[in-house]
């Protein structure tokens, strides 16, 4: 393989061919969790060249901003100002968002989570794109929410892992199933989920943490579906 420069839709066409083609070399990794897998999707995505990709994430950012007045009318500019809009006509502090992306996906493990959760809203088609954008700030402000308050006296008292489970039941999700979707999405990147860990732990309320971004990452999971 050359080490010719990608377009991000380019990447993100052959990680999901890894993922669901069994007769792609990287399909047997991908399904272990080898390492090896982790290596050659990071070594793809290095390859990208900023000026081939059609927007700037807004997680990358540490606001949800309008576009510059001088922006012109590029894609990025439309796009920028589409979320923006949604997410106030949702009610979502566009401030709370920016502020625990920041704490988030701070450093090189932050930044490799950000990878995996911004890997399946790209490709998408331009209006799902932005609903999916908004989805993710909305998981972001929720945790700035959880983050900022008290812990509810409301919250499942007891062991920890017992209460996850009955609130995730009490809420359809079976625990089996989010640790095989866990699985997949950080496949290879063992440092990213970590890192995810590590962070929920340090919630006040562990266990709404946790069902949140439990419904988070089933978002991410349908994006995946829906590409395929």
């Amino acid at each position: 393989m050359t080490d010719e420069p990608l377009t991000r839709e380019a990447v993100t066409a052959e990680v999901s061919k890894a993922m669901t083609d069994p007769n792609h070399p990287q399909h047997q990794n991908y399904l272990r969790n080898h390492a090896a897998y982790g290596e050659w999707s990071d070594g793809l995505y290095r390859r990208i060249v900023p000026e081939a990709q059609t927007q700037a994430s807004l997680l990358r950012s540490d606001e949800i901003a309008p576009p510059p007045a001088d922006a012109g009318d590029s894609v990025d500019t439309a796009f920028r100002q589409s979320v923006l809009t949604s997410v106030k006509e949702r009610g979502i502090d566009a401030t709370s968002v920016g502020t625990e992306a920041v704490r988030l996906f701070a450093g090189k493990d932050g930044a490799a989570l950000l990878d995996v959760l911004e890997a399946p809203l790209l490709g998408l088609a331009p209006q799902a794109e932005v609903q999916a954008h908004v989805a993710m700030a909305s998981y972001l402000g929720d945790l700035h929410k959880l983050r900022s308050s008290a812990l509810s006296g409301d919250a499942p008292a007891g062991d920890f892992e017992a209460s996850l489970d009955a609130v995730l039941r009490s809420r359809g999700y079976a625990r089996e199933h989010l640790v095989e979707l866990e699985n997949q999405l950080f496949a290879g990147k063992p440092a990213a989920y970590a890192h995810f860990v590590k962070y929920l732990d340090g919630m006040p309320d562990r266990v709404a943490a946790y069902v949140r971004s439990a419904e988070a990452l089933m978002m991410l999971q349908s994006l995946y579906q829906s590409r395929s």
